[in-house]
């Protein structure tokens, strides 16, 4: 290599003149006054290309001037320089071009630890773990030793790569060159074991430092906070508190998310305190967490004096207190704060956004919800997956699946997971033919359901049929492999239980290997609902014989069919067992209450009636009804009343049970008034089997003429039982007019209906 006199006066005069400039970022002055040497017959030395070097790698960006300086290097000879090839790859990687940096590194021939250790450091820097882990690997085939500042470049390289067996080398090696005492050394194998989920390494390294700092106790609370484990983040704390370290801002964090996620909010509070002594609640981080903490916890009153207590508020903050009164359904609240943050002129985080749409939705209130999303659009903030679900929901429960769908489209990149929420979006707002819909545009598209999302559509068959659709999702199951899971099964055995091909349903029931009490109950239910009472008591025969332990909803199935089929005995067992267990919920104790009812047990009914804590329109339907069919109108009556007072509102099938058994004890005064309050109140679920009730019920008690005016005046086609039952009435009170006269329409209008 070409020896230079460093010691020349002139030439250590430039070379104080390139450092001043150095020093003052005055680049371009010690780029001219190196470029001048060669005018005044100068050559450059070490410290010149030092100098240049240093100025270089503190203007990130200028390639082209380390390019020209490392052309001198070469041309002077300088590239044999250990240390000019150090500090030339220490500029390249600042600059954030590797390839040159390494190729620096690959053709010098003077590579000591100094040279490797800038390397990795460059590649760390840059996040290049797995480099820094292979030029480590080179390394130590090349014979070279490691020193400390390597080991804790290798170290922390390991947290990026999670390369755990590289740290407990690294470890073994420390140990044996005697650095496990450095402070420094320690710190970092702490952090590293603990952020690599080996809390007990890190651990027993941490308790045999020699001395304990606030960072070092921050790396170990920090590993124990990012896996989950709070109670150990507390008990730390106190350990560190009983040692005298003061914690900084970092640990305190870690401290309050750990009183979060046990939800001990008299710990946080005395945090709280804690902070305001040492003045830290101002912090940015630490107040936004106090406000997350607060509302969490579902103190939404704190969470916002906190909030209105910080002097500045970045988005976190905003987001959280937002998300609180959204979670607390805190609506308008919610709604004033995020104007409150446009009339700031921040910018809502996707965070803040998606709470805001959500409130939107929960309220359903649209032109809200659209106005910000035009918002949105006009700001041209981005419209990353979050977002666009958030406004996807927002739609959806405001009824405008469209302009759902539409939002949906925008996403760059629809994978399963956000088809799925779609599909159960659509299923949730009973958009059933939707969900089917875009069950099989997902499919079209390539991407294979999951078994959430066979739940989603299976449950939509359910409702809307085919059947021959379900067969095709259940063979699309099968193929998947999801037939033998338990709620999938579940959810096909309900599918064709409504669907009413049984066959289907208990082949899929045999199928499954384990039977929980849901798969019996859905079975039982399945056979109930269609009328087939023997064979649902056939499995519950079956169930019991199976060990299977009955739950609320299988005390109900079972007594409704008791309460069908006249099984009084077989109910009164099951009353039984709801004693000793004390599965007494509501739903089990109106059914146990119509099973009474409908077997004529009525004292039993009664007193099971007046011992209920919760009295419904079920219960009270279920009483009066059994009172009325078992002939004793007057407590039939008395019941009537009594629940009119209760102001309840009724059910379809309460009110079907109501009108058959006054109809049956000739009730017409109640079942009119029944059937009237319904017309005003709920009259979608009318049909043509409660017109003929009234038809009947004005037929027994012989007033035919109103009977005929009413089937006259119906909004609906009357069914043809709804005319026999006029008939069979009119020869009961042997008018013959009015019968022949009803015979003859029936018989025109079932001949037009034949021809057409």
């Amino acid at each position: 290599m070409h020896r230079f006199r460093a010691s020349h006066p002139i030439v250590c005069k430039r070379n104080a003149t390139i450092a001043r400039h150095t020093e003052h970022g005055e680049f371009w002055k010690a780029l001219e006054t190196f470029l001048a040497m060669p005018y005044e017959s100068l050559q450059p030395d070490t410290a010149t290309f030092l100098s240049l070097l240093k100025a270089s790698a503190s203007s990130v960006g200028h390639l082209q001037f380390f390019r020209l300086v490392h052309d001198h290097i070469i041309r002077l000879q300088f590239d044999g320089n250990g240390i000019v090839s150090n500090a030339l790859v220490h500029a390249y990687a600042k600059s954030g071009s590797l390839d040159e940096a390494y190729k620096v590194f690959g053709s010098s021939k003077s590579r000591n630890e100094l040279m490797w250790g800038a390397m990795m450091f460059a590649y760390f820097q840059h996040g290049h773990g797995t480099h820094v882990l292979d030029l480590f690997s080179s390394m130590l085939e090349n014979g070279v030793c490691a020193d400390k500042f390597i080991y804790v470049c290798v170290l922390k390289a390991c947290n990026l790569t999670c390369a755990l067996n590289w740290g407990f080398y690294v470890n073994s090696e420390i140990i044996k060159k005697g650095f496990e005492l450095d402070v420094s050394v320690a710190y970092v194998l702490v952090d590293m074991y603990a952020k690599n989920q080996s809390l007990d390494e890190a651990s027993k390294v941490f308790r045999d430092m020699p001395a304990h700092d606030v960072v070092s106790w921050g790396a170990l609370i920090g590993g124990y906070s990012l896996h989950g484990k709070a109670a150990y983040v507390l008990e730390l704390f106190q350990e560190l508190q009983c040692e005298g370290v003061q914690p900084n801002n970092v640990i305190l964090l870690f401290v309050l998310k750990a009183c979060l996620d046990m939800k001990l909010l008299e710990q946080g509070m005395l945090l709280h305190e804690h902070l305001i002594k040492i003045s830290s609640e101002g912090d940015i981080a630490l107040g936004s967490a106090l406000v997350g903490f607060y509302s969490n916890c579902g103190e939404i009153r704190e969470a916002r004096k906190v909030f209105d207590s910080l002097l500045r508020k970045d988005a976190v903050a905003w987001a959280a207190m937002i998300a609180g009164y959204a979670q607390a359904r805190c609506d308008l609240s919610a709604l004033h704060l995020f104007s409150r943050l446009q009339e700031e002129g921040l910018k809502p985080s996707d965070a803040t956004f998606s709470s805001i749409m959500k409130v939107c939705g929960v309220v359903r209130n649209l032109e809200a919800g659209t106005l910000l999303h035009h918002q949105f659009v006009e700001n041209a903030l981005e419209l990353n997956d979050v977002v666009v679900s958030a406004l996807t929901d927002m739609y959806a429960k405001c009824g405008k699946l469209m302009e759902a769908q539409q939002v949906f489209q925008i996403i760059c990149h629809q994978d399963i997971v956000s088809w799925g929420a779609m599909i159960a979006r659509f299923v949730t707002q009973c958009e059933n033919l939707c969900a089917l819909d875009s069950f099989q545009k997902m499919q079209a598209e390539g991407i294979k359901p999951v078994k959430t999302t066979y739940l989603c559509a299976i449950k939509a068959c359910s409702i809307l049929g085919p059947l021959y659709l379900g067969n095709l999702i259940h063979a699309q199951v099968i193929e998947s492999g999801l037939e033998t899971d338990a709620v999938v099964g579940n959810a096909l055995i309900n599918l064709y239980s409504k669907l009413g091909s049984f066959n289907d349903a208990r082949k899929v029931f045999d199928s499954l290997l384990e039977r929980d009490s849901v798969s019996w109950n859905t079975i039982i239910a399945g056979y109930t609902s269609h009328g087939y009472d023997i064979l649902a008591l056939r499995f519950v025969e079956e169930m019991y014989l199976n060990g299977v332990k009955l739950t609320e909803v299988t005390h109900s199935n079972i007594l409704k069919v008791c309460g069908n089929v006249g099984a009084v005995y077989q109910g009164m067992i099951i009353h039984d067992k709801m004693l000793r267990s004390g599965q007494f919920d509501a739903v089990a104790t109106s059914a146990l209450l119509s099973m009474y009812a409908n077997c004529g047990c009525l004292k039993e009914a009664w007193k099971i009636f007046e011992e209920s804590p919760e009295k419904n329109v079920v219960s009270w339907g279920a009483i009066t009804a059994g009172y009325a069919l078992h002939g004793d109108s007057s407590m039939a009556k008395h019941c009537f009343l009594l629940m009119e007072r209760q102001g309840l509102c009724l059910t379809e099938a309460v009110f079907t049970s109501m009108l058959v058994a006054f109809v049956h004890a000739g009730m017409l005064e109640e079942g009119c008034r029944l059937f009237s309050s319904v017309v005003r109140n709920q009259s979608s679920f009318l049909n043509s089997v409660h017109y003929s009730c009234i038809t009947d019920l004005f037929g027994r008690v012989g007033r035919l003429g109103d009977a005929e005016l009413f089937l006259q005046s119906m909004p609906i086609l009357p069914c043809t039982s709804s005319e026999r039952s006029l008939l069979a009435n009119c020869r009961t009170h042997g008018k013959v007019r009015i019968g022949m006269q009803r015979f003859k329409n029936h018989a025109q209008t079932e001949l037009m209906v034949g021809c057409g």
